[in-house]
């Protein structure tokens, strides 16, 4: 019908504007036509920036590497992309992080929801001729540390100058007790000999 097509084009109309999130058009019979009723949810505005979680990276340093000011529009595309920023800028610093959720609350206040990772424990993988024990010992990953590129680069050096090792390398997974925030080292070896 002709009627649809013309409510199409003015919901076009309104999104465009930016101020909504949702618009719908509906009609009711009145005395003279149709009367026309436009419904519309506005987007929210940000009022408020905030961080949770982060202990090692300052909030002011996280509102230079995201995207979202205050007094923008809440939009989930940017709100996404910016907890990737997120991500990526902890893992530049040497440290890794998971964004758990960043919920606006009805006055408008967006909250970053961040874990950063601990170390849940190691596993080695790859021993052959090498007593566990000779490797343990140069090992220094507490449970519970944060996770941090330069201690894990530490664990490597030390194990590579035992000079057993064609290759020391890591790998992170997720870890068992708590997912959301720690992980688990996997060193791999290489014996020197070997093909």
């Amino acid at each position: 019908s002709n009627s649809s097509a013309a409510s199409d084009v003015y919901k076009r109309q309104i999104m465009r504007m930016g101020y909504f999130r949702e618009v719908t058009i509906g009609t009711k019979p009145a005395e003279r036509g149709v009367e026309v009723i436009i419904h519309v949810v506005e987007r929210q505005r940000i009022t408020a920036i905030m961080f949770v979680g982060n202990t090692v990276i300052s909030s002011e340093e996280l509102l230079g590497v995201i995207k979202t000011r205050v007094g923008d529009f809440f939009d989930e595309n940017i709100i996404r992309a910016d907890t990737e920023r997120i991500v990526s800028y902890y893992e530049r610093k040497g440290y890794a992080c998971n964004v758990l959720s960043a919920p606006i609350d009805r006055f408008g206040v967006l909250t970053f929801v961040l874990s950063e990772l601990r170390i849940e424990g190691y596993e080695i993988e790859g021993l052959k001729r090498t007593k566990r024990w000779v490797v343990e010992k140069q090992i220094d990953l507490k449970p519970g540390v944060l996770y941090n590129a330069d201690l894990i680069r530490q664990q490597v050096a030390r194990l590579r100058r035992l000079g057993l090792f064609k290759s020391v390398t890591i790998d992170l997974r997720q870890g068992k007790v708590d997912p959301e925030s720690s992980v688990i080292v996997v060193l791999s070896l290489i014996h020197i000999s070997e093909p």
